[in-house]
Parts: C-alpha cells; sequence; structure tokens
C-alpha cells in the first residue's frame, strides 16, 4: 500500500503536459516501428517476388537474409545503370549454329560441353550488352531479368566440383545453359527464331 501510495503522490506531482509529452513519443515510437516494420516486410516480399528461387539461393550464400537482401537490391541498382540490346539475325544465326555444334560434341565430352556452354551464354550476354568483366557478377545482372533460368543453372553448376560430376551432372547443368541461352537469343526479337536444332543424336543424350 506504501507503494501504491508513493506512486500515486509521484504522478501528482508530475506536469499532465508532461505525462501526454510522454504518451505521445510511446505512440510515435510504436507507429515507426510498425511502418519500419512494414516497409521491410514489403520490400522482402518484392524482392521474394522479384528473384523467387535465385533469392533463396542468395539467402543460403549469404547466410542471413539481411545480406542476401541487401546483395539483391545491389543487383537491381546495378542493373539499372546501363541497357542491353537485341542480337541481329547475323549474330543470333552465328550463335545458334555454335550452340548446335557444341551440342553435337556432348556425348564425346560432357565436361567439355558444359564449360564451353557456360562461355558461350557469357559471349551472349556480353555480346547483348551485359558486362562481362567477371561470369558471376554478369549472372548476377542476367538474374534481376530471367531469375529463375540464373537460379535453375547456379543450382545445377558446381564448378569446384567438377571433379566428381558425372556425365548426369554435366547434362543438367548444360540443359540449364540452354535454356538460358535460347532466351538470351531470343529477346527482344518481335519475331523470334527457332530454337537451336538438335543434332541428330543429341537428343537422347542430353535430354
Amino acid at each position: 500500500m506504501e507503494l501504491l501510495d508513493d506512486v500515486s503522490m509521484t504522478l501528482d506531482r508530475v506536469d499532465p503536459l508532461t505525462i501526454v509529452a510522454i504518451l505521445v513519443g510511446l505512440v510515435l515510437v510504436v507507429a515507426f516501428t510498425i511502418v519500419v516494420v512494414g516497409r521491410r516486410r514489403m520490400r522482402v516480399a518484392a524482392l521474394e517476388g522479384t528473384f523467387g528461387a535465385e533469392y533463396w539461393r542468395t539467402v543460403t550464400s549469404e547466410r542471413t537474409r539481411r545480406r542476401a537482401e541487401e546483395a539483391l537490391a545491389r543487383r537491381v541498382a546495378h542493373r539499372q545503370n546501363y541497357e542491353t540490346r537485341a542480337l541481329s539475325d547475323q549474330e543470333r544465326e552465328a550463335f545458334s549454329s555454335r550452340w548446335n555444334d557444341l551440342q553435337a560434341s556432348f556425348v564425346d565430352g560432357p565436361a567439355y560441353a558444359e564449360r564451353a556452354a557456360l562461355e558461350l551464354v557469357g559471349e551472349v550476354a556480353a555480346t547483348r550488352g551485359y558486362p562481362d568483366d567477371d561470369p558471376e557478377r554478369c549472372l548476377d545482372d542476367i538474374s534481376v531479368d530471367h531469375p529463375e533460368l540464373v537460379a535453375d543453372l547456379r543450382g545445377s553448376a558446381h564448378p569446384d566440383q567438377r571433379d566428381w560430376a558425372t556425365t548426369e551432372h554435366h547434362r543438367a547443368t548444360f540443359i540449364h545453359a540452354r535454356a538460358l541461352f535460347q532466351r538470351l537469343l531470343k529477346e527482344g526479337d518481335r519475331d523470334q527464331p527457332e530454337e537451336p536444332r538438335e543434332p541428330e543424336g543429341a537428343v537422347t543424350e542430353i535430354g
């Protein structure tokens, strides 16, 4: 009872305006917290909606969601700094021919075909206007435009573990590289060309 009486006496001595100011301050803190949390959730939802599986792959590689979100936000900002272009008919035809030759070589050299496929994807991207100073950075930029295709490719490619990679591993990476290659090849063309021809005997081996 004495404690309650002391609290009551203390409150009686406090200026009512001070109490109002404290309450207003508390309300503002709560409101600010709600706004910050709400904006963060909206940003997370936007990034997850934009990047899909690549969002979660980045979370895994960066170890925390905050670091992953910062990395993805940097990708978006960097991608906005330049424009890409459609390939000319001649460029498209030349790249398609090279891919067909490469695909035909898969049976005899799966590991080589995989590496060459990744290099060819990078070459097409560079020709389109994506920066080519760093292959991984290039894929980061492409992921802003084609997140699912990049996530699939990165999910199957393991450059540091190719010593034990089986033909199935190489085939999976090759197939995902082909999907991204075809998208980059066609993008921006109103009259989209046919997909690179499947060389006879190669479809069964590659899938």
